[in-house]
């Protein structure tokens, strides 16, 4: 039996061998075809249309890979970002299909989602960057979130990728760490350049107080070095505050009426000392006439040529500077066009792109070499912006560099356009008519100043110039013994402990103080001038205190004050309105009158009768009100031009105060009663100054 069974089974599998190969080689190769057909079907049409619609509203590209580490969806977002449709790229592995960098830009050594599918752990917040469009042409920084998809067995099905764009982010970044580095290196370069005057300053003013010079020509020349030790000091830090200003937005324009050719001229004549002692030729070239009064703002035009001009001295070596300047008509703009021409070091391409960015120089080997902030030009290119214009730069290396700039000159048609030959012949026959700088008239003098230094510094320069001074610690003494003492004048701090110079000047003209109080401010922004001058201020002097200047301020405002005789009465109060008519009715000059003042003097006395000619203000009577002489030089045509100005805008001026009174409309007129008060002084008709101040 057991015989006869095996060999049934045997001859049953003999004959059966046959149709088994057939089977398995069948099913070999279906399983085969199987799969490759698999391949080619679209895995997405598995994915529900309302969950792709859903997938398809993110903002975040995504991807679903198959647990082959396939793309089996796309959706809108992603596909958007690599400028593609679905159809290019599913079925095929991301990290062989796109390109991908490192954030450094290294090639990638390990993929998010690979890590994701291996470990079976969610992989955040990778930053990778993706190439892509025409040859890598565009590159996009993302913030890549892998996460392990699981089925119900806890088998691994794929991964879900997320890709957030944070090119823009990742640009402002890299941005703001850059502008670090450059703000570092340009501290670490101003802690040298701040030292390097400050070593200076020290050493040499020690030697001096411990008294070892042994000679005055030894002294002398201590005594220069402090000096221009200081100076240079001084430029650094208004550089580093004129940067501040701009980056707060506080930088504010003053547009007036000023000479092209003396501001121009002004700076060059500064400049040629440095030029000369450096050995280097210095020219200035008119390329065309200019208008005789152009509308800028001089003090920053001023600093945008000292600036440009001051860089090429100071990196020329040998050759020559030049500054050409020249008006431009266009048809809707008059552009004045300054071009500074050196042959000094030069700048390559890269360099020329950086030279305006604040706190970065050409190279960063310039400051060991020729020192400075690195902000000049940066402060320049605010400057020529706010005014209106434009600057630019050529230059090549060892060759030398061509600045240009330009700047809206204002209206030109009512002006006379001269040469500079002609500019020249007009200033060599005006006389100067101030007082010499070095002294002032006998008065008495308050100094209110916190400062213990500075007062003292004060006291020396204002007695030697012939004052008698009197000093106060804060504004709560100084106000004090400007009520009790007989003082011409009074210097005042703004900034000072107890009572500040602001609340102290106001208390004082509130009380009835009338004598010229000058601030002394180390803060020049107009707004908080404005507000010194609400209080009650008649001039300003900035710190550091240049003594010229001070003196200068010193006498201006005695003679303005001492020109206005004014006498106690008892005659009853007019406005101040019909005060100034009256006032304005004989206005006149030493040199004689012109047409435009006569007509104006005839129109004003048509409504003025003659028993009107003394009038009074409060408790003060103008005593001679018949004659108003302008304290002007009048045999200096710019000043009489001023003067004549002056007048034809008050005719303006006083119909707009008589509306505005009429209205009571009271913030105009006082806003009114505020410019004559300055105008009035400034031009040279200090009559006007107390009327203007009382209402």
């Amino acid at each position: 039996l057991k015989g006869a069974s095996q060999g049934f089974f045997g001859n049953l599998l003999y004959h059966l061998r046959m149709p088994l190969f057939m089977f398995s080689g069948c099913f070999l190769v279906f399983f085969v075809y199987l799969g490759i057909m698999l391949t080619q079907l679209d895995p997405a049409k598995t994915v529900p249309s309302r969950v792709r619609a859903a997938l398809d509203s993110l903002t975040e590209g995504l991807l679903i890979l198959d647990i082959r580490g396939r793309i089996v969806l796309a959706n809108g977002s992603f596909n958007e970002l690599v400028g593609s449709s679905d159809e290019s790229h599913l079925g095929k592995r991301p990290e062989k299909h796109f390109k991908w960098l490192e954030r450094d830009g290294r090639d990638v050594a390990s993929f998010p989602w690979t890590e994701a599918a291996q470990s079976n752990q969610s992989i955040l917040d990778r930053v990778m960057i993706l190439e892509s469009g025409n040859n890598q042409s565009k590159r996009f920084v993302l913030k890549v979130n892998c996460a392990p998809v699981i089925g119900h067995s806890s088998q691994k099905n794929g991964v879900l990728i997320s890709f957030e764009d944070v090119t823009e982010l990742e640009s402002s970044k890299l941005a703001a760490e850059s502008a670090n580095r450059a703000k570092s290196a340009f501290l670490a370069n101003m802690s040298h350049e701040i030292r390097t005057p400050m070593t200076a300053i020290l050493g040499y003013a020690d030697w001096l107080r411990r008294g070892y010079s042994t000679s005055r020509e030894e002294q002398n020349e201590y005594l220069e070095t402090i000096h221009a030790s200081g100076s240079h000091l001084l430029e650094i830090v208004n550089d580093i505050l004129d940067l501040s200003k701009i980056e707060a937005g506080k930088m504010e324009m003053s547009i007036e009426s000023h000479s092209p050719f003396q501001m121009v001229q002004d700076v060059f004549n500064i400049l040629r000392v440095r030029a000369a002692d450096k050995g280097i030729g210095f020219k200035l070239k008119y390329c065309s006439n200019l208008p005789e009064r152009i509308q800028t703002d001089d003090v920053r035009f001023r600093q945008v040529i000292a600036n440009l001009a001051g860089n090429a001295i100071k990196f020329t070596a040998d050759g020559e500077v030049e500054i050409q300047v020249e008006l431009k008509q266009h048809p809707n703009q008059n552009r004045l066009h300054v071009t500074i021409n050196d042959s000094g070091i030069g700048m390559n391409a890269v360099q020329v792109v950086r030279v305006f960015q604040p706190f970065v120089q050409a190279d960063s080997s310039v400051s060991r070499r020729f020192g400075g902030t690195g902000l000049g030009l940066t402060i320049s290119k605010n400057f020529v912006t706010a005014l209106g214009g434009e600057v630019s730069v050529t230059s090549k290396e060892d060759v030398g560099s061509s600045f240009s700039f330009w700047v809206d000159a204002g209206e030109c048609r009512d002006v006379e356009w001269i040469s500079h030959e002609q500019f020249l012949d007009r200033n060599s026959n005006a006389q100067n008519t101030l007082l010499d700088a070095g002294s002032i008239p006998a008065c008495r003098i308050l100094v209110v100043e916190d400062g213990d230094s500075i007062r003292r510094l004060l006291k020396l320069v204002l007695t030697r110039a012939g004052a008698t001074v009197e000093e106060a610690e804060n504004g709560q003494v100084g106000m004090a013994k400007a009520m009790n003492g007989e003082h011409d004048l009074v210097l005042m701090d703004i900034q000072m402990p107890v009572l500040d110079g602001n609340q102290a000047t106001s208390m004082l003209r509130k009380r009835g103080f009338c004598k010229p109080i000058i601030a002394l401010t180390a803060n020049a922004m107009q707004g908080e001038i404005d507000q010194s001058r609400e209080a009650g201020f008649d001039e300003f002097v900035s710190k550091p205190v240049n003594v010229p200047t001070l003196l200068a301020a010193i006498t201006r405002q005695l003679a303005e004050k001492r020109s206005v005789n004014l006498i106690a009465g008892e005659q009853g109060v007019q406005t101040l309105s019909q005060a100034v008519t009256v006032a304005s009715t004989t206005l006149e000059f030493e040199m004689g009158l012109n047409d435009e003042i006569i007509e104006l003097r005839e129109e004003l006395e048509k409504s003025v009768q003659p028993s009107e000619a003394v009038n009074c203000i409060g408790s003060f009577c103008v005593v001679e009100p018949a004659r108003i002489v302008s304290t002007l030089p009048m045999d200096d045509p710019e000043m009489r031009e001023i003067a004549s100005e002056f007048i034809l805008r008050l005719k303006v001026k006083l119909a707009q105060m008589r509306e505005a009174a009429d209205h009571q409309n009271f913030d105009e007129l006082g806003r009114l009663a505020h410019w004559l008060k300055g105008s009035g002084g400034t031009c040279g008709f200090p009559q006007f100054s107390q009327p203007a101040i009382q209402l």
